[in-house]
């Protein structure tokens, strides 16, 4: 299952905190905290973003989400991906 998770760094936080805590590895690096994340986009100021993680069990994000839970508030949504060719605008988005 794909979980849209949405981020925004709460109040006094800088995006140069962010990117030298939560910055994507670097060559040679694993953090566990990646495990899963499919993408990560950030928003103009670095501050705020969405990152799409792949997990079956709801509990299997704690380990992306909670190590920055001092610094980021997140809002989290499971989320389906549709396939463009086989939508229609009569067809029901969810099935």
């Amino acid at each position: 299952m794909l979980w849209f998770c949405h981020y925004r760094a709460n109040d006094g936080v800088s995006n140069k905190e962010l990117m030298e805590r939560y910055g994507p590895p670097g060559e040679g690096e694993s953090f566990e905290m990646f495990k899963g994340i499919v993408a990560w986009y950030a928003f103009a100021g670095l501050t705020e973003g969405v990152v799409i993680i792949e997990a079956e069990d709801p509990m299997d994000l704690t380990g992306v989400l909670q190590p920055c839970r001092h610094f980021i508030t997140w809002e989290v949504h499971a989320c389906k991906q549709i396939a463009m060719d086989s939508f229609s605008p009569d067809a029901a988005l969810l099935r």
